[in-house]
């Protein structure tokens, strides 16, 4: 679903001249002034909250989370080492 580029309902958020264009892929709109979204995919931030700080809630630290949730789907008494590859 998140790779057709349309909504849930199959409808697209652009047209052009009348023709669909296909877009939104996994709803998302990264370099759009405007971004259409669920109200349960929105959380509020306050004004002087750091992007640099809020920036990776957005994608990495809930990819994460889900991966460790939804694929090791540890128990409450488990404990996990996460390390950063990158740095």
């Amino acid at each position: 679903m998140n790779l057709s580029g349309v909504r849930g309902d199959g409808t697209t958020t652009m047209t052009l001249k009348g023709e669909r264009i296909y877009g939104s892929f996994f709803s998302q709109s990264s370099f759009a002034t405007h971004a259409l979204c669920y109200e349960r995919n929105i959380v509020k931030l306050p004004n002087d909250a750091p992007l640099y700080v809020c920036a990776p809630l957005g994608c990495g630290i809930q990819t994460g989370a889900g991966t460790v949730l939804n694929v090791l789907k540890p128990s409450t008494s488990s404990t996990n080492a996460i390390s950063d590859l990158l740095t």
